[in-house]
């Protein structure tokens, strides 16, 4: 499958927000530093790595630094659909992904999962 056949399979489907499983985290007061310099993740998203074994994603999302740190917010969506993910970055909801990565194969669970990144913190939509 490609990264485009994956796209439009998933545009017929009505998937499940992922994210929102994971609403309690409000806010943190705790942060983990990344192998990249002056990027953070937050004890929501570290929940989330260790409860749905997804350390990788976090791996990912870091692995764009370079790229991503330029703007002062990005927002990323991971959509995932039977066993295979795409990941991608935008500027805002409206508008094209400036990064996209096909996952050939994941166990995450179905559905989309919402992650914002800014001011050198990755962190979950509810701990905005």
């Amino acid at each position: 499958m490609t990264k485009d056949t994956f796209k439009t399979l998933v545009k017929k489907q009505k998937l499940k927000i992922i994210s929102d499983d994971f609403r309690q985290h409000c806010g943190s007061d705790e942060y983990y530093k990344t192998f990249f310099p002056e990027l953070y993740y937050t004890s929501g998203l570290a929940d989330v790595a260790e409860t749905l074994q997804a350390h990788w994603l976090i791996d990912a999302i870091v692995s764009y630094a370079p790229t991503t740190r330029r703007h002062e917010i990005v927002f990323w969506t991971l959509t995932t659909f039977h066993e295979k993910a795409l990941l991608e970055c935008r500027l805002d909801s409206d508008q094209k992904a400036f990064i996209e990565q096909f996952i050939e194969y994941t166990d995450f669970p179905e559905g989309i999962f919402k992650i914002f990144q800014s001011n050198g913190v990755i962190y979950l939509p509810s701990e905005h």
